[in-house]
């Protein structure tokens, strides 16, 4: 619970653009939302962090973006669970 308090203090407000934003916050269609992107190599977590982020500024919509959970016969490929995003660019979020 600490570690999403201090993250939304770190992240500035999407509609300024002179920063960068979270474009999970903004899109119109979350895959997989409620999973952690960290799973250690282990199973995914529910409710856990999220700690890969699709960041941008400007005109930027993500239309789409999907937290990974791909694994073969159980193994992970890497400890974090990615984020893919579709985006439309030259587009008001």
């Amino acid at each position: 619970m600490e570690f999403r308090r201090r993250q939304k203090q770190c992240l500035p407000d999407p509609d300024d653009d002179k920063f960068f934003a979270d474009r999970w916050t903004s899109a119109r269609e979350r895959v997989n939302a409620g999973i952690g992107t960290f799973n250690g190599f282990k199973a995914v977590q529910k409710d856990g962090p999220r700690i890969d982020w699709i960041l941008s500024r400007g005109e930027v919509a993500a239309d789409r973006i999907e937290i990974v959970t791909f694994a073969r016969d159980g193994q992970f490929p890497s400890d974090h669970c990615p984020e893919v995003a579709k985006l439309r660019l030259g587009t008001p979020p």
